[in-house]
């Protein structure tokens, strides 16, 4: 008899499969554990966050929204003092979705945890000789300079980036950051 209920409910588990009413999302999971990831770091317990978010990731490595996990891991890794691993992360984001400020924000706070803001600046002031044009480049300046409460030098730069740069979201964020700083 238990045999027989055995054999019953794995014919039936295949039929629910076969039938599209058993599917596994993982972008659906991935969304879930990215919502975990979030709540555990509400509450300060980062390694339940850093695991959920690396879940997140792992279900859905190719999604839009995974733009998104890499910077909720790298948010963690800044809070734990782990910058080369938090700007590992929002590189990931900027390289994957590249029209939100936010990541470029994170990026730069990564670089002042390791006190190397003026480190960075330089290297993008000797970029900027070879790239006049390049409106990240500026971007980042103005990040950087705003970091450092130097709110003239951001704004110019800022207003550089806008110059060069694509009329895009990332560009109203920008005019959103630069209206807030007066």
């Amino acid at each position: 008899m238990i045999k027989l209920v055995k054999i019953f409910a794995s014919i039936l588990i295949l039929l629910m499969i076969q039938s599209g009413s058993f599917v596994i999302d993982p972008s659906e999971n991935a969304v879930s554990h990215n919502s975990y990831g979030v709540f555990y770091f509400k509450i300060e317990d980062y390694p339940a966050a850093i695991q959920e978010f690396k879940m997140a990731i792992a279900l859905s490595p190719d999604a839009a929204s995974t733009a998104s996990f890499y910077n909720n891991l790298g948010l963690v890794y800044l809070k734990i003092h782990r910058y080369d691993w938090a700007r590992s992360c929002f590189n990931i984001s900027i390289s994957m979705s590249p029209n939100f400020l936010e990541y470029y924000v994170n990026l730069v706070k990564s670089y002042k945890g390791k006190k190397q803001l003026g480190t960075l600046a330089n290297n993008y002031n000797k970029t900027l000789k070879k790239k006049r044009n390049d409106y990240i480049i500026w971007l980042m300046l103005g990040l950087i300079n705003k970091e450092q409460n130097k709110k003239t030098e951001a704004i110019k730069c800022f207003k550089e980036f806008k110059k060069l740069g694509p009329d895009d979201l990332l560009g109203a964020a920008v005019d959103n950051l630069v209206r807030n700083m007066r």
